[in-house]
């Protein structure tokens, strides 16, 4: 058995093809990331029974290197992924939306290093309406980088509820959300 970094393991999320590399005491590397989800925002939710989408979403589609690129990330409390039933959900997200920003295959930037996992000040509870939602924002300024087709993949990690209360075992899921823009000079 091999053990992944933190920052390794996040980059990924079913469907994607890797490539690693084993290195001694056990530990397993990262080398190629390849993303199959296409250019259209997937989502995923553990446990399947909570009526949640993502989706990310960039200002424009196609940028020029020195810009800014502005998105959004959008989480909603969606009745349709519930058999129909429409209820509330009270969950303790993340604050801040973590990305990761790929070209093909690796990882060349990412904001991950703002979020303090154990920080209880990085968390915030709320409850969502049917149909209600939360966005984040974040940019990415694009500069010191070569042309071409980008990937940007967004995360909000949160909590599950359990009998409305965090626990002292924190067991954090995380919700995906992958878009694409094109640079060019």
């Amino acid at each position: 058995m091999y053990t992944f970094s933190k920052a390794d393991w996040d980059m990924i999320i079913p469907g994607d093809a890797v490539n690693i590399k084993f290195l001694p005491n056990a530990k397993a590397q990262l080398v190629d990331l390849t993303i199959i989800s296409g250019s259209t925002p997937e989502w995923r939710v553990l446990p399947a029974d909570l009526p949640l989408s993502l989706n990310v979403t960039s200002d424009k589609p196609q940028y020029t290197i020195g810009e800014n690129a502005n998105f959004t990330v959008r989480l909603t409390n969606d009745p349709a992924l519930s058999n129909g039933t429409s209820s509330n959900v009270s969950l303790s997200l993340f604050k801040d939306c973590i990305f990761y920003v790929f070209i093909n295959g690796k990882a060349v930037t990412s904001n991950d290093n703002l979020l303090q996992y154990s920080d209880p000040l990085e968390i915030k509870t709320v409850s969502l309406q049917p149909n209600q939602e939360i966005d984040y924002s974040f940019n990415w300024n694009l500069t010191n980088i070569q042309p071409g087709t980008y990937w940007v993949r967004a995360y909000i990690g949160y909590y599950p509820p359990l009998q409305g209360q965090l626990t002292t075992v924190f067991r954090s899921i995380t919700l995906t959300a992958t878009t694409t823009i094109d640079v060019t000079k």
